[in-house]
């Protein structure tokens, strides 16, 4: 009967006991079934059973000659084991959800929905205006007393908190990674953006000595059109360097390719162009190609991203399965290159100029 399972087991747990041996379940079972000792063994068995089935104890195999006791019918266990006692879980007690921040009543990991609380407790209190945004790592110091914590429980996706709620409600913003940049006392108002780092620190040298472009800047290899470089970031670059054209040089791949065609299409949604480092590319057209490691996707219309007297034998190069990465020039292929560019008379486009709000 699962009336008796359930006394004997409340019984049993008086004790905190984790064994209970034969003589301890038989004084337990006298105590509270009151049944003649003939009857007994049978009503304790089938509590024991009972107990074992919802997973409150544990009894011994049955296969396990030695740890039953066969003088009774049924045979009792020498003894048994009791399960811990499942721990109750804290009822969650519901914050007072701004709308701006409902989206985190649904949120499960407790970690994140505590933080959540704290975010949205310190909305409710601070709704701005704000004098000036600042990075979100201020606001993690302030908020939750660890300036990671915002990143540690992954609260952070893009401008936003959890893709729900923007930055911006906190006083907060997620900051462009800063540029590297090598600039030179050069006459010329346009700055070039390398794609490999290794490629960018001969070109840089070189160029210092050169003196061709205002500024050489890094970018950041194929995390370029990610977050590496940005609009806000290339402005503050152009604006500190008294630049106002932007040129580009990276692999002469597809992907190199699609790599400078999405930045470009990025850019000119905030007014901005990307243009070829046409000398850079010409002098790559004449290097002996690699076979490409592992197959690309075709390029495409990113193609049309290279000057028009460059795209046949750029696409030519990519059809054959051929590239040419951007590292194989070297000093006098690149003081070539920054020497065509000083007379090249390719037409400039002049980009917008301001400072970030």
């Amino acid at each position: 009967m699962m009336s008796d399972a359930i006394r004997l087991l409340a019984e049993l747990r008086k004790g905190r006991r984790q064994t209970v041996i034969r003589a301890e379940l038989l004084v337990c079972a006298r105590c509270l079934f009151l049944e003649s000792d003939k009857q007994l063994p049978r009503r304790l068995r089938t509590a024991l059973e009972d107990l074992q089935g919802n997973g409150s104890i544990r009894l011994p195999s049955i296969r396990n000659k030695e740890a039953w006791d066969r003088s009774t019918v049924p045979p009792l266990p020498h003894q048994i084991s009791l399960r811990a006692v499942p721990k109750e879980r804290k009822q969650r007690s519901e914050a007072a959800w701004t709308p701006e921040f409902a989206f985190a009543s649904r949120i499960q990991a407790s970690a994140k929905r505590d933080a959540l609380v704290a975010i949205n407790d310190h909305f409710a209190r601070n709704r701005g205006p704000w004098d000036r945004m600042v990075p979100y790592r201020i606001r993690s110091a302030q908020i939750l007393n660890d300036e990671k914590a915002f990143d540690r429980l992954g609260l952070i996706e893009g401008n936003t908190i959890c893709g729900q709620a923007p930055l911006s409600l906190i006083g907060a913003y997620n900051p462009d990674l800063p540029l590297v940049r090598e600039d030179a006392a050069a006459a010329s108002t346009t700055v070039l953006i390398v794609e490999n780092a290794h490629a960018y620190d001969l070109i840089a040298s070189l160029n210092r000595e050169l003196s061709v472009y205002r500024s050489v800047l890094w970018g950041g290899g194929n995390r370029v059109t990610k977050r590496t470089i940005s609009a806000l970031s290339l402005r503050r670059a152009l604006s500190a360097c008294q630049a106002n054209r932007i040129e580009y040089a990276g692999d002469l791949d597809p992907e190199g390719i699609r790599i400078a065609a999405n930045l470009h299409a990025e850019l000119a949604k905030e007014g901005m162009a990307l243009h070829p480092a046409s000398a850079f590319y010409r002098v790559m057209l004449e290097m002996t190609p690699f076979p490409m490691a592992t197959q690309q996707q075709p390029v495409g219309d990113a193609i049309a991203w290279l000057p028009e007297e460059l795209r046949a034998d750029s696409a030519s190069l990519f059809e054959r399965g051929h590239r040419v990465a951007q590292e194989v020039l070297d000093v006098p292929q690149v003081t070539t290159a920054l020497r065509q560019r000083i007379g090249d008379t390719a037409a400039k486009m002049t980009i917008r100029q301001s400072y970030p709000q």
